[in-house]
């Protein structure tokens, strides 16, 4: 080969290793992240203090058990997740409720790093007259970025209960309300759970594209408005958004705190994450948690940090801010903080285990 042929050879190599995101194939350290909303089944309000955990994760970067707690808003982050590996979650209900909780098993897709997740808590007495669970359509087949409405008919109890949707087989995504999004090629099912009855259903997603691109809309703090081309969609983060080819205009929104946006544009088939970040405008500070036993889930102003104690906060807003935290076990515990402009605060909670039942 011509030395001259040979160097601009070389050239288009390393211009391809560089727009090439490490990671996107599970290697080079990259891991995944779950994001969900908890809530009840019947009423379909939020369920805070809400018990998440994935048990025995053998990744990159985690091992033995990872787990969190849901916001005021019954939101969660789990974070530092392997990619491309079957997992389990699990929600379980806050202490002293008798809801049935739900295991789901997952799979984060690297392509995307993150997953979106809602699950529903059956109350007690509404679980126990539950007998069967039934999904509908059985069978489907969609080109990928397309979506297909699966209903879910629980048997027994006079009144409904909302099931928890989920997808195994790392093909998709669904919505509460069983409005399934395809985003990989392959076979894998939708399934509903109620209690202890479940069902599922048969999808396979072709190769193919729909007309449509795809957005994977996440903020922290998490349960922020989420508006496209300046329309309230009428959804929070987390979510997912299917909009046609095109630029288009995504701002999240949250009451206290500065509007974030982005223009991004899609083509048909595309699949884009949008992970958002919503500073504090004004003066700000650090705060740092601590807790005895360390491992605490760190809620600040009711909303989920994704962060385990000890940790740094940082950027918050100077002030007076409610810390809370929670441990397996342990009593909740939370305190007002008062942040100092451009300083920092401490806090350290001495976590009390719940009293042993007699």
């Amino acid at each position: 080969m011509p030395r001259r042929s040979l160097a601009a050879l070389i050239l288009l190599l390393a211009l391809v290793l560089m727009v090439v995101p490490l990671g996107c194939t599970g290697g080079g350290g990259a891991t995944g992240v779950i994001e969900g909303v908890v809530t009840d089944a019947t009423t379909e309000a939020e369920v805070p203090d809400a018990y998440i955990y994935i048990p025995e994760v053998r990744g990159v970067r985690q091992t033995g058990l990872v787990e969190t707690f849901t916001d005021d808003n019954g939101a969660f982050r789990l974070e530092g997740l392997p990619l491309e590996q079957e997992l389990e979650l699990h929600v379980e209900a806050p202490e002293g409720s008798d809801a049935v909780g739900a295991v789901l098993p997952l799979s984060i897709p690297a392509d995307v790093q993150t997953l979106v997740q809602f699950a529903s808590l059956v109350p007690g007495a509404t679980a126990v007259a539950i007998t069967g669970v039934t999904v509908a359509p059985r069978s489907v087949e969609l080109p990928r970025a397309d979506l297909e409405l699966f209903t879910a008919t629980v048997s027994g109890p006079p009144t409904r209960p909302k099931p928890t949707w989920s997808v195994e087989g790392d093909i998709g995504w669904v919505s509460p309300a069983g409005l399934f999004l395809a985003l990989r090629p392959g076979h894998g099912y939708v399934a509903a759970t109620a209690g202890a009855a479940s069902d599922k259903a048969s999808v396979t997603v072709l190769t193919e594209v729909a007309p449509w691109a795809v957005l994977i809309i996440s903020s922290l703090p998490p349960s922020a408005a989420i508006y496209i081309d300046e329309i309230d969609t009428g959804k929070k983060t987390p979510w997912i958004a299917r909009v046609a080819p095109g630029q288009h205009s995504i701002e999240v929104r949250l009451p206290d705190l500065p509007p974030a946006s982005r223009e991004v544009e899609v083509r048909q088939g595309d699949i884009l994450p949008l992970r958002f970040r919503l500073l504090p405008c004004g003066p700000t500070g650090s705060l740092r948690v601590l807790s005895d036993p360390p491992g605490a889930a760190v809620m600040l102003d009711g909303r989920t940090t994704g962060a385990t104690t000890p940790t740094n906060l940082a950027p918050v807003a100077a002030g007076d801010r409610s810390v809370s935290v929670l441990l397996r076990g342990y009593e909740k515990q939370s305190q007002v903080v008062r942040v100092p402009a451009n300083g920092a605060a401490e806090v350290t909670f001495t976590l009390m285990p719940f009293a042993a039942e007699g």
